[in-house]
């Protein structure tokens, strides 16, 4: 790799962190109130390349998806989370329409996140995969072409460190500051 290319991919590599380039970055699309979305980017700033709305939303890092489990980078059974319970949701009947998913209690009780199995876009043949089944959801954690995520399987397998390529259609989940 030459210099042009190398110099190249850590522009690239920036582009994917959380409010570096506003265009790039769907949380900064949403707007401080929490309750509408922007399809409009920012204007142009001196200060950011492409401006930042300053909204307050951004992409979790790598270990705040990892603190919803029980820190760290360790995989293994929902039933083993430290941080919060998570009790698989489904809808009784198998066939029915509905949200299916995660729901994470941190006192075990009340539900304070629900992440639904999204499953995910393949980044080249675009054929969706485990809807209703799994769920994954990136972080703004880039690693070369490759980024952080975490996701889940509805046999009860919850991974807060998983490292795949970034062609990958996951779900993003907006947090705010």
């Amino acid at each position: 790799m030459d210099t042009n290319e190398v110099g190249s991919q850590k522009s690239a590599d920036q582009l994917w962190r959380e409010n570096v380039f506003a265009p790039n970055d769907p949380c900064q699309h949403i707007n401080a109130d929490g309750t509408t979305y922007s399809t409009f980017y920012p204007p142009a700033s001196s200060s950011t390349a492409g401006g930042s709305s300053g909204t307050g939303w951004r992409l979790p890092s790598q270990s705040e998806w990892a603190s919803l489990y029980r820190g760290g980078s360790t995989a293994g059974a929902a039933a083993n989370a430290l941080a919060n319970t998570w009790s698989i949701y489904r809808l009784a009947n198998v066939s029915e329409e509905g949200a299916k998913g995660y729901e994470l209690k941190p006192d075990g009780v009340t539900t304070t996140l629900f992440l639904p199995a999204n499953g995910y876009r393949h980044y080249i043949t675009g054929r969706l995969y485990y809807s209703g089944v799994n769920g994954y959801y990136w972080s703004g954690s880039a690693s070369g072409v490759n980024a952080s995520l975490m996701y889940f399987t509805n046999g009860g397998t919850v991974n807060p460190a998983s490292v795949l390529y970034r062609g990958y259609g996951y779900a993003v989940r907006c947090i705010k500051n």
